[in-house]
Parts: structure tokens; C-alpha cells; sequence
């Protein structure tokens, strides 16, 4: 049906490779300039590593070697801002705000240079990378670059735009519950309607529109088109011979997304079925398969995940983490005994209505949870902090508790994980209730930690109403059809020709 590219590039692309071992990489090229360096790209533990001072120097940045503390500066160009900190032999790096962050790889020395993953650097200077997998090509972009590029389409200059970076898979763009229709291993369930660019030679494109059903037994549609890149436009024509319908697509090619404007020449029956019709946004999917995870696993990630309730912390978005919102975090779980105290000894007691700990406690927990410490220790709210050791008010109470439904792994970025999880009230007289869901991006090494936390706004695992039991398909069928009815972002009075409008359940459906 549709071709699975082996690139997905975002701005948090990973650069990995069917390899083990060391090997080395291709040229590396910024801005379309070639890094000069004494040193080739190496590719190690399937992950792109770089000389860290040939990148850096030249997009201007200053990079300082801390000998005695095996430990690399690097600062902003013509500055003494610092934007991170990185030692050699360690994972977790300081981004330009103190944040601390966990690499793929931690720095290593080769030949007297320390070489670092391509991945974080490029995040950290705020560029874009591409990869060629016809010669294996690496390339950075800046946001300047991009913009003066891609801009508005500027005549000749599109022509400078790496076309092949857009290469592979793209899925339909929606508003509501965005991420939820990006994982590639929910497509069975939801389904998806996407654009695939197969080929790009010579500017010239070839690739397919498809719409792929959320449940086994219905039908599809998939239709080829191609076409020439003109002024940074693709202009393309399709026919669709078993729908017998014909039209024309333009693709704008933008930072991280393809914009299409799909229409369809007029006849004079119109199809009951066929790809989808109007302005439509595409974005990279999230390659991804589902986990099994067993019963005392799953009760070991609700036993984690139950401190996360929303009267403790409020969802947040990945790098946005405070010291605020971790010391309350900790401070009222603590309180509450939603956190384990017994394994701290006396470094957590209770003295006169108040929880009291010290404050490794608190940075062996935020470490615990967020795989980040805390940078500057004080009070914060009820919270008090004085002299190395917090307090915060014994409290009581019940609140609502974890449900995992589903465990996905990002099969693109090593050790990150993704939770769908309920949190359930119990209610004396109207007994289990669902009070929200969310959507849980977590990193693993030797055990989870949380990076970002979402609200689902339409649950998709709601009690009293299908379950994501695997193989329930049509329990499965009538949750995701109700969930996926607002989703999309525009074009809505078109949808119908995605899939047909038999049924009143499914007219709306964007699978």
C-alpha cells in the first residue's frame, strides 16, 4: 500500500543506521557549505557522532575545553552566553537555560577530539537536519537558511531546497488530540490518510495520496500522481481508475510540513469514495509499534504514574519543566504519601502536622521522575525550604488513580516511550468515573523518566465504552470512529469522500 521511507526528519530527527560497532559517516555539510575538519564523522552504537569544535566553530559558536574537569563549553557566537555544558563519559547535558538533558550518546574522545551526537548539537545551535540516503550526506540547516529558502517560493533560489528531505510518508494534519493520529502503530485502529513522496529526481516528484481504513474489511483508496517542482511547487495531476474520477494536486514544500491543495475535475456522478479534496496540512508521523507489556509491568507503571494526578502536577509540554513546578511536585506527594518516604530512612519524618525532608530527597526524586535535578533549592508555596531540608504540610485524602491502556516504543528515537493512560474516580454512588486521559512521552534507560505530559481531550479508553483490547476490532471500530469525528483541522464539509458516507457513524472519520 504505502512505502515506508527510512527517514523522518524533524528538527529532533535521529540519525541512525543499520549498523553496530564504529564505522564512518559521509560529509557533513552546514548551510550547504562542506565542515571542514581533521576528523571524519563516525557512526558508533548506530548513532551519527561528530567532532563537537568543527561543527560548533563554524556556525561561529566558542568552544572551550575544560581539561580537568573532561568537560566541553560551548557559547553562543560572539558571546559569553553559555548554551551547554557537556562532560566526556556522561549522558546528561545542561541546555542554555540550566536544563538539564539526556543525550543518546554521551561524549566520547577519539584521536584528541571529543566527538558528541549529531542530534544534540543540532538541537542545541537550533538547526535543521537532513539526511541523503542516496550517499549518506548529512546536512544542518539554520533558521536564517530555511527562511530565506523556503520563504514564499523566491524564483531560483527554491532551487537550493533539499527536496529529498521530504521524501517518505507524510500523515493528514488535525486539530484536536494531533499526536494521538501520528503513531504509525495506531494506523490499524485509527487508519490515516496521508501523502507519500516515493521519488524526487531532478525535481521531478512522484508519489501517491492514500486514505487507509481504521478497521480490516473496509475499503481504500490510493491514487499516484506526479509532476515538476516549478517556483518550490510541485504541480502534479492523478486519476483515480476504480473510482473513475480525476484531478490535480499543488504541494508547497514548508519547514517541517507539505501543504496540499487537492481538487478534483468535475463529473457527473460523484464517487461515493476516494481521497479527501480541499487544503490540507501533512506532517511527519511518529514511526512507532505497540508494547505488551504484562500484568505486574502494567502495575508498576500506574504504581509510577499514579503521583502524576492533576491536583499534583498540570500537564506540560517536553523542555518546560521548572524548579517550581518539581519542588511542588515532590513537596505535595511527600505530603500526601503518593511518594515512597520508607526507603529515604530518616531523611523524611513528621514532626507537628508537617512532612519534612531533606533536600537530596528532593533532588533523588526529580531525578527519579524527570531524570533532571533541581537548580537552585527554595521555597515554593506551601512548599518551605530552609537550610538544606524542605517541609510541607501533612496531608490526607483521596484522589483519582492510573489506568495504562497503551504502551508504545518511537522505533526512530532510541529509549523514548509513549503511555495513553485514564485516570479513574471512584465515586460512592455513581461508582468508576473517567476524570481525563493522557498522553505520556517518556525517555528509558534503566527506567522510565517523564518528558512531557498531554491532556487527550477526546479519551479514546473511556469506561462503559470500547476498550483497546488488540483483536476487539469492533469494539475498537466504534471508540475510534466517535473519537476521530472532530479531529480534523479543515476541509471538514469534503471529508465524507475520504471513505463514503454509508454511515452516519463513519461519515466524519478521517482514518
Amino acid at each position: 500500500m504505502k512505502i515506508k521511507a527510512i527517514l523522518m526528519v524533524t528538527l529532533v530527527c535521529v540519525l541512525t543506521f543499520c549498523f553496530s560497532g564504529t564505522s564512518f559517516a559521509s560529509q557533513i555539510y552546514i548551510d550547504l557549505q562542506e565542515v571542514k575538519a581533521d576528523v571524519a564523522p563516525q557512526i558508533i552504537n548506530e548513532r551519527t557522532m561528530v567532532p563537537v569544535r568543527a561543527i560548533a566553530e563554524m556556525v561561529g559558536c566558542r568552544v572551550e575545553w575544560i581539561a580537568d574537569k573532561q568537560q566541553v563549553e560551548i557559547y553562543e557566537p560572539m558571546s559569553k552566553v553559555l548554551i551547554t555544558v557537556m562532560q566526556i563519559g556522561n549522558k546528561t547535558a545542561n541546555d542554555r537555560v540550566g536544563v538539564e538533558c539526556e543525550m543518546d550518546s554521551p561524549p566520547i574522545i577519539i584521536n584528541d577530539r571529543t566527538f558528541v551526537p549529531l542530534r544534540f548539537i543540532s538541537e542545541i545551535i537550533g538547526y535543521k537536519v537532513d539526511y541523503n540516503v542516496d550517499n549518506g550526506n548529512v546536512y544542518l540547516f539554520s533558521p536564517a537558511y530555511i527562511n530565506n529558502q523556503i520563504g514564499e517560493g523566491k524564483g531560483s533560489e527554491t532551487k537550493s531546497i533539499n527536496y529529498e528531505s521530504y521524501k517518505g510518508d507524510w500523515n493528514l494534519k488535525v486539530a484536536g488530540d494531533e499526536e494521538i493520529y501520528l503513531f504509525t502503530c495506531l494506523e490499524v485502529y485509527f487508519g490515516v490518510t496521508g501523502i507519500n513522496i516515493a521519488e524526487i529526481n531532478n525535481n521531478s516528484v512522484k508519489g501517491s495520496i492514500y486514505s487507509i481504513l481504521g478497521a480490516p474489511g473496509y475499503r481504500q483508496a490510493e491514487v499516484a500522481f506526479e509532476g515538476k517542482i516549478e517556483n518550490g511547487k510541485l504541480l502534479a495531476s492523478y486519476k483515480d481508475d476504480a473510482w473513475l474520477y480525476s484531478g490535480n494536486i499543488e504541494l508547497s514544500f514548508e519547514n517541517e510540513k507539505l501543504v496540499a491543495n487537492i481538487t478534483r475535475d468535475k463529473v457527473d456522478t460523484t464517487p461515493m469514495w476516494g481521497i479527501p479534496e480541499g487544503k490540507f496540512s501533512y506532517i511527519r508521523p511518529i514511526e512507532s509499534k505497540l508494547i505488551d507489556i504484562s500484568g505486574e509491568e502494567k502495575k508498576q507503571l500506574e504504581q509510577f504514574f499514579a503521583p502524576i494526578a492533576k491536583d499534583r502536577i498540570m500537564p506540560f509540554s517536553k523542555g518546560t519543566l521548572t524548579d517550581e513546578t518539581i519542588v511542588n511536585f515532590v513537596g505535595i506527594n511527600l505530603g500526601a504519601g503518593y511518594l515512597p518516604a520508607t526507603e529515604f530512612g530518616n531523611k523524611v519524618r513528621e514532626k507537628d502536622g508537617k512532612v519534612i525532608f531533606d533536600e537530596s530527597v528532593m533532588n533523588d526524586l526529580a531525578k527519579r521522575y524527570f531524570g533532571i535535578g533541581i537548580k537552585e533549592h527554595k521555597s515554593y508555596g506551601a512548599v518551605t525550604y530552609e537550610k538544606g531540608v524542605y517541609s510541607v504540610p501533612a496531608l490526607g485524602g483521596v484522589s483519582e488513580y492510573p489506568l495504562v491502556q497503551l504502551l508504545m516504543k518511537d522505533t526512530k528515537n532510541e529509549g523514548t516511550y509513549y503511555a495513553i493512560v485514564d485516570f479513574i474516580f471512584d465515586y460512592p454512588d455513581q461508582g468508576k468515573q473517567l476524570e481525563y486521559e493522557y498522553l505520556i512521552e517518556m525517555q528509558k534507560s534503566q527506567s522510565y523518566t517523564i518528558k512531557a505530559i498531554k491532556e487527550i481531550k477526546s479519551p479514546i479508553g473511556e469506561l462503559n465504552n470500547a476498550k483497546w483490547v488488540l483483536g476487539d476490532e469492533k469494539a475498537i471500530t466504534a471508540t475510534v470512529s466517535l473519537h476521530c469525528q472532530k479531529a480534523l483541522e479543515d476541509g471538514s464539509k469534503d471529508i465524507s469522500r475520504v471513505r463514503g458516507g454509508t454511515s452516519t457513524l463513519q461519515r466524519n472519520v478521517i482514518i
